[in-house]
């Protein structure tokens, strides 16, 4: 039954997921017969890293990021799980997202942050890696 009263966010600890372009670029290389598209892993925010290694963002764990006017810190990686296989709307079924993921990043795609500082975020904003 439904209930009322304030909703509580699904994800209360790290609200945000952030992956790189980086990371779904190596992905695009180790299965480039899959559909890998950043909606498969619902990120709230995608980092254009042009040229980097992928699954750089794991490196960043423990430290602040300023993201626009925003001070993130990376928590942890994010673990993955059947989700990012699913058909969802143009993207097919793709079993094989999960097994590489698994394979080559211990079954991480993306960190999930803490806000320390809220503000404003807007496409094209300076990302800089702090501490």
């Amino acid at each position: 039954t439904a209930t009322t009263g304030p909703l509580k966010p699904r994800y209360e600890r790290h609200p945000i997921h952030l992956v790189t372009t980086a990371s779904l670029a190596a992905l695009r290389a180790i299965l480039p017969d899959s559909a890998i598209d950043e909606r498969r892993f619902r990120p709230n925010l995608v980092i254009d890293l042009p040229g980097a290694e992928g699954f750089a963002e794991t490196g960043w764990i423990g430290r602040a990021m300023a993201v626009g006017g925003v001070r993130l810190r990376v928590a942890e990686p994010c673990m993955r799980c059947a989700f990012t296989t699913i058909a969802q709307g143009d993207l097919p079924l793709a079993p094989a997202v999960l097994m590489a993921i698994t394979k080559r990043n211990a079954t991480h795609f993306g960190v999930l942050c803490t806000v320390e500082t809220p503000g404003e975020i807007r496409i094209g904003d300076a990302v800089r890696v702090l501490d």
